[in-house]
């Protein structure tokens, strides 16, 4: 295990997969839960595996009716990466994105995420490409 260094060193441009799940409590508002993993071969220190668990809360500038919708969404999150001491660490996300409607029940969304570990001054940017399926 790496006990110093930046574990996002080790994650720069990688791709990951996800499963993002919400619940729409009024016409504009959302609460949502995602959970999220990568995985990187690292040269140095083998296999880093990152999980991401985040809740939080969206809003819709439009109706989910509406071909295009943008939003904006604020969510904390937990980071676990393995293969790194003292790693694990609390973050603050805010983000914004835009939804297109596909059919009427199916979503498009490209979404722009920032991340603010709260125990250190660590930061980060993740992107968001995925489908959306409305029941």
């Amino acid at each position: 295990m790496i006990a110093e260094g930046n574990a996002g060193d080790f994650l720069q441009n990688d791709v990951g997969a996800g499963l993002h799940v919400g619940y729409r409590y009024s016409d504009d508002w959302s609460a949502i839960l995602e959970v999220s993993y990568i995985g990187n071969d690292a040269d140095v220190i083998g296999t880093v595996d990152v999980l991401d668990v985040t809740m939080g809360t969206t809003y819709d500038m439009y109706s989910e009716d509406d071909f295009f919708t943008p939003y904006f969404a604020l969510a904390l999150g937990y980071r676990t990466i393995s293969n790194v001491d003292d790693a694990d660490s609390f973050n603050i996300i805010p983000s914004a994105g835009l939804k297109f409607l596909a059919t009427d029940s199916v979503q498009i969304f490209l979404e722009a995420k920032a991340r603010f570990n709260l125990e250190e001054s660590e930061k980060g940017a993740m992107g968001s490409l995925g489908v959306s399926y409305l029941f």
